[in-house]
């Protein structure tokens, strides 16, 4: 596994994409301690200041779009593992599709991209500080820490082996043994079961009770009338009173 650091960088994953369109195709891990276009899902800015992790695995990539997808699941598992390893009381959980919260406020997010022949994992896990005035609640790892001794603080540049190593356990067994087993790690920690879940389907707003995951990653919803709605892609909200 290579390593590389960067003080400032645009963006770790438009960095992955530019190694990736130079035919690097890992595995690589980039991260860097600042970054000045920092981007998260749906085109939103990731706030990057220093004293927090971003960071993007670079990795070759063969399979379909699906296939691809179901990293997003891996990484989420690798960054709950990491967050429970430095807070062991966190109430660590994972939204669908991909972010991971401490209680209801998000801690992290990924960022999937891929083309052909790669595939790149963005990571941001807020260490230190959480941005204000976000339109959802937010917060950061060492809120949720016990601190007696100095050196237990985590740091954004020592964190990155940790989740890397983690990450690719669940990679490994992605490969090896298909999605069950990463489906039921991040089932257990999954936000919203049995809770009123709204989104988008065929360009029409949907609502129902969150089932679960599909074999290939899916939302499955169950709607008033009792069918079964499959969501992919996109936005899902918790209706307002529902956690």
């Amino acid at each position: 596994m290579r390593y590389e650091h960067f003080e400032t960088l645009d963006s770790t994953s438009s960095e992955a994409r530019r190694r990736a369109e130079a035919s690097d195709r890992g595995p690589l891990w980039i991260q860097a301690d600042t970054q000045t276009g920092g981007r998260g899902r749906l085109g939103r800015t990731w706030v990057s200041g220093p004293g927090n992790l971003y960071c993007t695995g670079l990795f070759g990539f063969d399979d379909s779009p699906a296939q691809a997808g179901l990293l997003s699941f891996c990484a989420a598992n690798a960054v709950a593992a990491l967050c429970e390893s430095f807070s062991p009381n966190a109430d660590v959980k994972l939204k669908w599709p991909n972010d991971v919260r401490i209680g209801e406020a998000k801690v992290a997010g990924i960022l999937l991209e891929s083309g052909k022949g790669w595939v790149s994992v963005g990571i941001g896990i807020n260490i230190h500080f959480h941005p204000e005035g976000l339109p959802y609640p937010a917060t950061h790892l060492t809120a949720h820490m016990d601190i007696d001794d100095p050196e237990q603080i985590p740091n954004a540049r020592g964190a990155l082996p940790l989740l890397a190593q983690l990450f690719e356990e669940q990679r490994e067994t992605l490969m090896r043994d298909g999605f069950g087993e990463i489906r039921k790690s991040w089932l257990s920690r999954a936000a919203h079961i049995g809770q009123i879940m709204t989104a988008q389907k065929d360009g029409k707003t949907i609502s129902g009770e969150m089932e679960g995951l599909a074999n290939d990653g899916a939302l499955v919803l169950r709607l008033p009338d009792g069918s079964i709605a499959r969501i992919s892609s996109g936005e899902v909200l918790a209706q307002v009173g529902a956690a």
